[in-house]
């Protein structure tokens, strides 16, 4: 469901009185990509050595994503998270080393080889494969269509309000327009080394992605 805009502020100074309304058109639309999250942890005593291999385990990573077809243009770095780590506890608390957690966001443009490609990050060392999301590529043709719906469903109930006032057309003082996307999150893949030609089993059967746009609109009632 769309998220509902918030009220439209007035860019015309209107004479009479004014309806304000949320209106909105949604569709469901087979999925063509997919956006999977892939994270790599690695440890070390000492910061550099850490640091080292993070960057070792990455390239193998992309190197492995790369092999099932995914673009290197595809492959964007998503977040890194990296700190010391300690041990014990009062007085005889100490540093334990340090932790790299290097986030990477990866674009699948062929569904049917989801579990391929996420049993290649698992085996090539990722430390957690998941939040899956399922999308349409080029939305605009779509958007444009839900938004000239709402519009019309927008002036239509602004005229009945209108005409059970008094009143015998409308005047459009204004819009906001947000937009939202439902697309299916997978759970991340089991945190194991899949053995020579094995794939992770999960059911990633792509699910419709339903496509939404919300209006706020602000008709002033006219004569």
């Amino acid at each position: 469901m769309a998220q509902i805009p918030s009220a439209p502020m007035l860019t015309i100074a209107p004479k009479g009185p004014v309806v304000s309304l949320n209106v909105g058109d949604s569709v469901e639309q087979a999925p063509d990509i997919a956006i999977l999250h892939i994270s790599l942890i690695t440890r070390n005593r000492e910061t550099p050595a850490a640091v080292a291999a993070n960057n070792a385990g990455l390239a193998k990573l992309k190197t492995a994503l790369m092999a099932k077809g995914v673009l290197a243009s595809d492959i964007k770095q998503g977040g890194l998270s990296a700190h010391d780590e300690f041990e014990g506890e009062g007085g005889a608390r100490h540093r334990k080393g340090f932790m790299i957690e290097n986030y990477i966001q990866v674009k699948l443009r062929k569904l049917d080889g989801l579990n391929d490609v996420m049993g290649a990050a698992v085996a090539a060392g990722a430390t957690s494969t998941g939040n899956l999301q399922f999308d349409v590529a080029n939305k605009s043709a779509i958007m444009d269509r839900l938004i000239a719906n709402a519009t019309a469903q927008g002036r239509s109930r602004a005229m009945i309000h209108a005409q059970a006032n008094g009143f015998s057309s409308v005047r459009l003082l204004s819009v906001t327009e947000s937009e939202a996307r439902m697309a299916l999150f997978a759970p991340p893949a089991p945190r194991f080394m899949p053995r020579e030609g094995e794939t992770v089993p999960l059911d990633l059967t792509p699910r419709p992605v339903t496509i939404s746009v919300s209006l706020a609109m602000a008709f002033e009632l006219t004569n």
